[in-house]
């Protein structure tokens, strides 16, 4: 498991979203929106408060961002929970369940429930074959077909 360090971090709350926009070291920029991580995370609830949130802060050289209210996440699990967040906004933003998305990634559904729940890196390879998938009208055709 690679680890990350976050060089720049940024909170902002608009309306109903809590968003950290995060620059790792290796120049890759990801944002999360709290707001989804927190449902399925109560523990987690006390930096939804807009206050709290806004003051996040870069610990430890960059290897975790802390909140007032005590809580801490590490880098890497920021990392994954990023990715994980993007690649269900993919799913979802070209219609598939996570079963069809699995096939026209050569993945099994496993392994998409993996990634959307932060269990399991995305590897590089598959963030590729998304953006192959987005640039081949072809591909996206193919799934269309067999939904």
């Amino acid at each position: 498991m690679e680890l990350f360090r976050i060089q720049d971090a940024r909170f902002r709350t608009e309306g109903r979203s809590a968003v950290a926009e995060l620059t790792f070291l290796t120049g890759e920029k990801l944002e999360i929106d709290f707001v989804e991580r927190v449902r399925n995370r109560p523990k987690l609830k006390p930096i939804l408060d807009p206050e709290i949130f806004e003051a996040g802060r870069i610990v430890d050289g960059g290897i975790a961002v802390a909140w007032p209210c005590g809580i801490e996440i590490d880098a890497t699990s920021l990392h994954r929970t990023a990715l994980a967040m993007r690649f269900r906004a993919w799913r979802k933003g070209h219609g598939m369940s996570q079963t069809i998305a699995a096939s026209a990634l050569g993945l099994t559904s496993r392994t998409v429930q993996n990634y959307e729940a932060g269990e399991q890196d995305i590897p590089r390879t598959v963030m590729l074959a998304m953006r192959g998938f987005d640039a081949s009208p072809d591909l996206r055709d193919d799934v269309a077909m067999s939904t």
